[in-house]
This record gives C-alpha cells, structure tokens and sequence, in this order.
C-alpha cells in the first residue's frame, strides 16, 4: 500500500508543480524582456512600424506581436498576472501585455488602439484595462492537473 500511494505521489506531484511553475515562468519572461527581447523569427517581424521603448531603443510592433504570440498565454490566471504590467513604464512590456491578454479575451474585436496602450494616465486606457478585466471575470476558471497528465 505504501509503495502504490508512493508511485501515485510521485505521478501527481511533479505535474501539480509544473502547472503551478507556469505563472513564475511567465512572470520571469516578462522581466526577461526588460533587458533582451529574444531576435525575430520571422521576416515579417524585421518589417513595419515602430515605437520607442524605456531605454529609447525602436522596437518594432510586428516583432512585439511575435514574441506575444510565441508566450502562448492562454488561461485566466495568465492574463491576470499580465494585468500588473499594463502601468508598466516601458512600452514594449505594456504592449506585450496588452496584446497577450487580447489575444485571449477578444475586448477589441475590430482591433485596438496603439495610444490606449502607450498613454497610460487617459481614460481610453482605463477604459482598456475596465474592458479586460471584465472579459477575463468571464473566463473560465484555470484547469487543475489531472493524473493523465493534462491540464
């Protein structure tokens, strides 16, 4: 008996650990882009427009699309931590975010506005932020591990 419950325990434990690693993970990489962004991927993210990050540096949009698209970010407790960087004083790291939860949540079917991003003391980006927290209110809750392996 003690061996069984030692085998499920050594099954269920690590899966637990790595659902609950996933938020510092994400919280790691968002840091991680205050000082390196990792380099585009594509051709079509070394082309287009661009805006100025904390440190002055351009950056283009399509590569910030990107590497939003390569976080994954998928569940409700993802989008709520990238809520806490929306005030964030680099742009690129509001715009990681802003777009990482949109790409979730769908608050701008017909697309956002640039500015409700990069000004954040206007209404139009407590209006954002309003409309993404109600969008993730709605979400389902975050799956919990399961024996098999799965979320």
């Amino acid at each position: 008996m003690r061996c069984l419950l030692l085998s499920l325990l050594t099954i269920i434990v690590p899966m637990v650990v790595a659902v609950a690693a996933e938020p510092a993970e994400l919280l790691k990489k968002m840091d991680g882009f205050r000082k390196e962004l990792p380099p585009p991927q594509t051709l079509s993210e070394q082309n287009g427009f661009s805006l100025k990050d904390a440190d002055g540096k351009d950056v283009l949009l399509t590569h910030l699309g990107g590497i939003t698209s390569r976080l994954g970010v998928k569940t409700k407790t993802e989008c709520l931590l990238l809520l806490t960087y929306l005030k964030d004083r680099d742009a690129k790291i509001r715009f990681i975010a802003a777009s990482a939860i949109e790409n979730v949540v769908r608050a701008y079917p017909h697309g956002m506005s640039l500015n409700d991003i990069l000004e954040i003391d206007t209404d139009r980006h407590r209006e954002m932020i309003r409309r993404f927290v109600e969008k993730i209110d709605k979400l389902p809750a975050d799956p919990v591990a399961s024996p098999g392996g799965g979320k």
